[in-house]
């Protein structure tokens, strides 16, 4: 009987063990890399056979896209960056038009955790890919089909709300559900609801809920998904496609959003010069996910808590961007903040991730509990085991992202040669670089720097006129 039991545990242990998320280690792999500035050979991290047997469960496919379509963009290797992107968009859209999750998905969620369902994208992610896609475009002067992409980024800004709203009210339902049935917290019954605190649970997780809340930077200007670039970038293809009254309809909404921002009041300004250069500058990294473990007492057959994802931001010792040339002395100001972004899609999601939490928990404690009643012991390592094994928060998050973006606007220099210098929190000047502008109509100069020693800049020439490729391309 006795060894019985314990081919009955390793068999468990077993299977759990085998249904363990591998992103974690693996992405960390490739931002091993990522972080120094290294983004070709964060590709070959990618590419690599053993990050491929890490993907072959294709829960994470559209994580791995996002990835790879932004560490392909910030090395300029813009055509295969858009087949990376093209390839997300259409399984977000896949992905949208299936809407209902499938039972079985969704059980194996409940008895293990989250990280078992595919990755369909925060609304952050949606809007972000979309702005991401205007870059592209931008960089073979195809103005048409970035305007093609800051429609989709504002269609997606409008309907993030009311998605956000409908998860919420379906893990809302869930969660009902869960705690009400059979008479659970009505005084008695041996449901699994009733092996929980409820009172202690909950304090818990409104507890979590608030610390988050406090520690998140959350700024009004970001609220219901807001997200000045795409509206930016729009305006520059419309003032560069000759439409100069709805390019400053953006800009004036822009603006709105960012007063403060003195390029944005000049672009408010008449009369606009000819051959403007806009110096656009995405540093640092956006916040990362991790795990927060939470308690549960009393302990029920093994099972002592469980585990909810929490926002942390990342260190960036870059304060802006020197911007030098002929007639010209300046530094990028902020155009938008992607922490602030992120961590906005983060609130409104935290409800919604603690409710399928707790709904998780009844269900661990239901199989803990149901084994308990037949042996005390086997119930006992059966919560042990299921406790260790599914207590993990789902910490997929697109992490190739910068923490914010800056802007600069000057008209091109007569030599043109603008001299760039990475400026850090004291103050000094540390990576420099000088890039040749071309004679054109307008120019965004892209640059990517992830820390202060490092930076790559792309030169995108806008001329209204479609190229196969981008004028900095090997």
């Amino acid at each position: 009987m006795m060894e019985a039991r314990y081919r009955v545990l390793g068999a468990l242990l077993l299977l759990m063990a085998g249904g363990c998320n591998p992103y974690k280690v693996a992405s960390q792999n490739v931002m091993d890399v990522y972080k120094q500035g290294r983004f070709d050979d964060a590709i070959l991290v990618m590419d690599s056979e053993g990050l491929d047997r890490a993907r072959q469960n294709h829960q994470d496919d559209l994580i791995w896209l996002l990835e790879r379509g932004k560490a392909l963009q910030d090395g300029g290797r813009w055509a295969e960056s858009e087949k990376a992107f093209r390839q997300a968009e259409d399984l977000i859209d896949r992905s949208d038009e299936r809407a209902e999750i499938s039972v079985t998905a969704e059980m194996a969620a409940v008895a293990v955790n989250q990280t078992v369902f595919k990755y369909a994208g925060t609304q952050a992610d949606r809007i972000l890919l979309s702005t991401y896609r205007m870059i592209n475009a931008l960089a073979i002067d195809d103005l048409e089909e970035a305007m093609v992409h800051a429609r989709r980024a504002n269609d997606r800004q409008s309907q993030a709300m009311e998605k956000n709203a409908k998860e919420l009210a379906k893990a809302d339902s869930d969660y009902q559900k869960s705690i009400s049935s059979k008479g659970a917290r009505s005084g008695g019954g041996d449901s699994p609801a009733n092996q929980v605190n409820w009172t202690h649970l909950e304090q818990t997780s409104r507890h979590h809920q608030m610390s988050q809340m406090a520690s998140l930077k959350l700024e009004s200007a970001y609220a219901n998904y807001a997200n000045p670039v795409p509206s930016f970038l729009s305006a520059i293809c419309l003032r560069a496609g000759g439409d100069s009254d709805n390019a400053r309809v953006d800009f004036t909404k822009v603006h709105n959003m960012m007063p403060a921002n003195r390029f944005l009041t000049a672009e408010l300004s008449p009369p606009v010069p000819d051959r403007l250069v806009y110096v656009l500058f995405e540093s640092g990294l956006a916040p990362e996910r991790i795990q927060t473990s939470l308690g549960l007492e009393p302990k029920v057959s093994g099972i002592s808590g469980f585990s909810l994802p929490s926002l942390r931001f990342q260190a960036c010792d870059i304060a802006s961007l020197g911007v030098r040339g002929t007639g010209v002395f300046m530094k990028t100001e902020r155009l938008a903040s992607l922490d602030s972004i992120v961590a906005a899609d983060f609130k409104n999601a935290i409800p919604a991730m603690v409710r399928r939490a707790i709904v998780s928990l009844v269900v661990k404690v239901g199989a803990s509990t149901a084994a308990a009643a037949k042996n005390k012991l086997l119930g006992f390592m059966v919560g042990i085991i299921y406790q260790s094994v599914t207590n993990e928060a789902d910490l997929r998050t697109w992490q190739t992202i910068g923490s914010e973006f800056q802007l600069a606007r000057c008209q091109r220099p007569v030599d043109g040669v603008l001299h760039l210098a990475i400026v850090d929190r004291a103050g000094v000047e540390r990576t420099t670089a000088s890039v040749k502008v071309p004679d054109s109509r307008a120019v965004i100069i892209l640059v990517r720097s992830v820390r202060a020693d490092q930076m790559v800049c792309h030169v995108l020439r806008l001329d209204g006129k479609k190229r196969q490729t981008a004028i900095n391309d090997k």
